[in-house]
């Protein structure tokens, strides 16, 4: 048998079919109207023909002879049957070779037939419907063989083969979906070999882009097209290798920059390219890096123009900032513990300046004393800090220093000054006390008790209080 690739048929052969078919109708025409007639007359009974006038019967050889030629005659009308329905099913396009061979061996055996050698004819006509048989039943395997080859032509980018193939393929089963596909795809393999011809330099000489873009254009021709396919694919996988390369660089200028929010946008760009990858991270752990570093960098700043100017509490935070980040930063943690002593320094001191009347106790001015020894003991102080410093022993120098106070009474008011003691009826007398306020209290038989409020302001110079009871109870 041969394959799907076999030629036409020969016009000979053709010649030779034509001229089989009208010796077929000329012996046709002899058997129906020509025949019938002789026969009559020979039997057409014993009323037209006298008995004496009857031919004698053929011989032996005759009759055998004529056997043969019918016999033949039957053989080529069973062909002919069988010819005219794979014509109908289009054998000449998908018999091929074997199809031409059928044809050979007919005009043979008329060849033969018209030689006179009708044994020979009935084999030939038979040996064709034989062979016309083996054809239709080689339809399937031709199918598959026609299929396999069609799809080998596209994948070589052989137009004619392909469309010769697919032919064939619907030729055989004009219904089949395989063929029909194939027969598109064959219709347009030469521009698609022409596209794809244009992918592949773009592809050598490196220009990805242009690849892509005629990869795209050879899959939207052919959605099939699978070297298409995997060329588009690694267009796109070096476009996007690009890209993250791009991108990566342009993290790590960011980085260098101090622009931190372009760093992250392109870094966002990259990972969505090729997630979960080294280089991905480790560009994320040198941003974050430089976000620390950055972050603490702005607060040590701000921390330094604060201890420069003495605001220690403000300093305080900026320092508490810097150790939230990273708890092992050693310029904060000195810095810290420096700022809070400062700080609560500050702050006892601004006790005492705010409430200089505390020092009417002991207590207090031995706390204050103390208080001005831890300071003066400090290396690093502050013009604010000996500035607050100063005022405080001034205060507290003041507050030590008693202020003298002339008491006026009526010699029989007897006077008492709380914390200080009885001095007793008197016109006049003299008293010192410490700056600070004071509760004075006069009494005397038969008249009202009188309570009178003493000021006494430090450094003050010295002043009278007059104490008198003088309503009668």
């Amino acid at each position: 048998m041969s394959t799907v690739s076999g030629a036409q048929p020969r016009p000979w052969l053709r010649m030779a079919l034509l001229i089989s078919l009208i010796s077929l109708m000329v012996i046709l025409i002899v058997v129906v109207w020509v025949l019938p007639d002789f026969v009559g007359e020979v039997e057409v009974g014993q009323h037209q023909v006298p008995a004496a006038a009857k031919t004698a019967p053929p011989s032996e050889t005759e009759t055998q002879r004529a056997r043969h030629k019918r016999e033949a005659e039957r053989a080529l009308q069973g062909f002919l049957q069988r010819q005219a329905a794979l014509e109908a099913q289009d054998v000449a396009t998908w018999g091929g070779a074997d199809y031409d061979q059928v044809l050979d061996i007919l005009a043979a055996g008329d060849a033969a037939f018209a030689n006179g050698d009708f044994e020979l004819a009935r084999t030939q006509y038979q040996t064709a419907q034989f062979m016309l048989n083996d054809l239709e039943a080689s339809k399937p395997e031709r199918l598959n063989r026609a299929l396999q080859s069609g799809a080998e032509a596209l994948a070589r980018y052989d137009a004619t083969a392909a469309v010769h193939a697919y032919e064939v393929a619907l030729a055989l089963a004009p219904d089949n979906e395989q063929a029909r596909t194939g027969a598109a795809r064959a219709a347009t393999l030469s521009a698609l070999a022409e596209i794809m011809q244009r992918a592949s330099e773009s592809e050598r000489i490196g220009d990805w882009t242009a690849a892509k873009q005629h990869y795209e254009a050879a899959i939207a021709l052919d959605s099939r097209a699978a070297e298409a396919q995997r060329g588009l694919q690694r267009a796109v996988t070096e476009l996007n290798n690009q890209r993250f390369f791009k991108l990566m660089s342009t993290v790590l200028n960011a980085i260098q920059q101090g622009e931190f929010s372009a760093a992250r946008e392109a870094l966002s760009q990259a990972q969505e390219l090729k997630p979960n990858t080294a280089e991905v991270a480790d560009a994320k752990r040198r941003l974050d890096l430089a976000i620390q570093k950055a972050r603490i960098a702005a607060h040590r700043k701000k921390a330094e123009e604060l201890v420069a100017a003495e605001r220690w509490h403000e300093a305080v935070q900026e320092f508490d900032a810097v150790l939230a980040i990273d708890p092992q930063t050693q310029f904060a943690v000195s810095g810290l513990s420096q700022s809070r002593q400062l700080a609560q320094l500050h702050d006892q001191l601004d006790v005492y300046l705010n409430n200089p009347e505390r020092f009417q106790s002991a207590e207090p001015r031995e706390n204050a004393r103390e208080l001005i020894k831890s300071v003066r003991s400090l290396e690093q102080r502050g013009s604010r800090l000996l500035e607050k410093l100063t005022r405080l022993e001034t205060v507290l120098k003041l507050a030590e220093t008693p202020v003298q106070i002339w008491l006026h009474s009526d010699g029989l008011t007897e006077v008492t000054i709380d914390r200080i003691g009885r001095f007793g009826s008197f016109e006049k007398t003299a008293v010192t006390l410490l700056p600070g306020t004071y509760t004075v209290r006069g009494s005397r038989t038969g008249y009202r008790d009188v309570r009178l409020k003493l000021s006494v302001a430090a450094g003050a110079a010295a002043s009278t209080l007059t104490v008198k009871c003088e309503e009668r109870i």
